[in-house]
Parts: structure tokens; C-alpha cells; sequence
């Protein structure tokens, strides 16, 4: 028999079948409304940004569970996307959920509005200043930090391989030469002394390099390595690269300490 308007569940052979989850059943179901956590996406980024702004570190699973309840019950909503992906990486410390959550907002992120796009944008720099923090040395990365680090260490690691480049040139000339000739004339000596110089030119640069990086990152386990690794591989400076990395176990054991 038919329920019709009463709202009591349909029956057939005289026992009630419950009614399939529609549109329509849920737009006519007075109950619905009770069923929700969150009649809108609003209220749950409200919640959540209030149970945030509480701070109180106690309250971060009844956070985790109020955006994950708000998003089974507005999937679609911007909002909420942005805002579990900051939440995922800044305070649920997850990068690897935040990652995945990422790629699949970024897939369609054309989609959202230009505001939330620069949100997100504004997240991804986030998470790569934090990110940078391990491989710079200190915290409080700024964005003009992570610029000055990248070029610097960029230009230190492409003058370094330029070192390397031009004395393998310079011995792989003196092989060629000692194997074939008795003597060397004097356009192959000139062209030996030039690749010497480029040599020097390059090792002067990387050091300047390297040095002027020292001075506000000397804390960096990545520089260390790598100044200490072009100590020993184009300077031939055993002790300097020693007491390097002397520096960076100091710090390894101060950390756990």
C-alpha cells in the first residue's frame, strides 16, 4: 500500500520497506534537516575555523572529524576543499594526504573561483617554505629567504660542476697529448693553460658562492654537504672539508640531545 503524504514508510505484504535515499525523499523528509551536521558548507568552515581559533591542541580529532563530516555532506564545496588541504598540512601534519588532496583540486582548478585559486596558491607556498626550513637550516622561511637559497645554491652547485667540467677537459688534453706526442707544441700548451684558467675562474666563483651562503646558512645540511664535498673534490682541502662536517654532527647530536 501506498504511504502517500503521511510520511509512514510504504509496506508490502504487510512489512514497511524503508524508501530509497532521493532527491525528492530528502527534500519532502522533515527529519532530513536533523540528519545533517551542516545544513551548509558554511556552517561547517565556521565550525571549524572556531574550533581553530580555540587553540587548543585537545580539540584536533573533534577538528578532523568536523571537516570530514562536512565534506561527506557538501563535497563540493571550495571551501572546505582549500581548507582541509591547509588543515592537512599545517595542522593535521599529513603532506602526503595533502598531496593527493592537491592533485586532485588541481586537476580542476580552473574550476574554482579566481580568489579561491589564489588561496591555494598562497597554500602551495606555504608548504614549500616549510618545506625548505629542513634543507635552509632555520625556521621563519620568507618567500625572499627561498629565493635568495634557491639562486645561491643553484649558482654554487653550477659553478661547482663547471669545476669539475674543466679539469676533467684539462686532463683528458694532457692524456691525448702524452700518448700521442713526444713534445707539446705551443698552441696545445696555450690551449691547456686556458682551460686552467677557466678552471680557476670557476673555482674562485663556486667558493665566493659558497661562502657568501655560509654567512646566512650555515645551519643547512644540504650546503654543508655540498661545500664540503667541493672542499674535497676540486680544493683538495681534506681538513676544511673534515671540520665541516665535524660541524654538521655537532649539530645532528645537539638535536637529539
Amino acid at each position: 500500500s501506498e504511504a502517500g503524504g503521511s510520511g509512514a514508510l510504504p509496506t508490502v505484504a504487510g512489512l514497511p520497506v524503508a524508501k530509497k535515499s532521493t532527491i525528492y525523499n530528502s527534500f519532502f523528509d522533515p527529519a532530513m534537516e536533523r540528519k545533517r551536521a551542516f545544513n551548509t558548507s558554511a556552517e561547517a568552515v565556521a565550525a571549524a575555523r572556531i574550533l581553530l581559533y580555540m587553540r587548543r591542541e585537545d580539540d584536533v580529532p573533534f577538528l578532523r572529524h568536523v571537516i570530514a563530516r562536512g565534506l561527506e555532506e557538501h563535497p563540493d564545496s571550495a571551501d572546505l576543499k582549500i581548507l582541509y588541504i591547509t588543515f592537512l598540512r599545517f595542522v593535521f601534519k599529513n603532506p602526503v594526504a595533502a598531496a593527493e588532496q592537491e592533485r586532485a583540486v588541481k586537476s580542476r582548478l580552473n574550476t574554482l573561483p579566481f580568489d579561491y585559486q589564489y588561496v591555494f596558491y598562497v597554500v602551495e607556498r606555504k608548504a614549500t617554505q616549510a618545506n625548505a626550513t629542513e634543507s635552509i637550516g632555520f625556521g621563519n622561511v620568507t618567500s625572499m629567504h627561498l629565493m635568495e637559497w634557491d639562486a645561491g645554491i643553484a649558482r654554487a652547485r653550477k659553478a661547482h660542476k663547471t669545476c669539475v667540467h674543466h679539469i676533467k677537459d684539462f686532463w683528458r688534453k694532457m692524456r691525448k697529448k702524452s700518448s700521442h706526442c713526444d713534445h707539446v707544441t705551443q698552441a696545445d700548451l696555450r690551449e691547456m693553460l686556458e682551460k686552467l684558467e677557466k678552471f680557476e675562474a670557476a673555482v674562485r666563483q663556486a667558493e665566493a658562492e659558497y661562502e657568501a651562503l655560509m654567512v646566512n646558512y650555515s645551519s643547512s645540511y644540504e650546503l654543508i654537504q655540498s661545500y664540503a664535498a667541493f672542499c674535497d673534490q676540486i680544493l683538495n682541502n681534506h681538513r676544511l672539508a673534515d671540520s665541516l662536517r665535524s660541524t654538521m654532527q655537532e649539530g645532528s647530536e645537539g638535536g637529539v640531545g
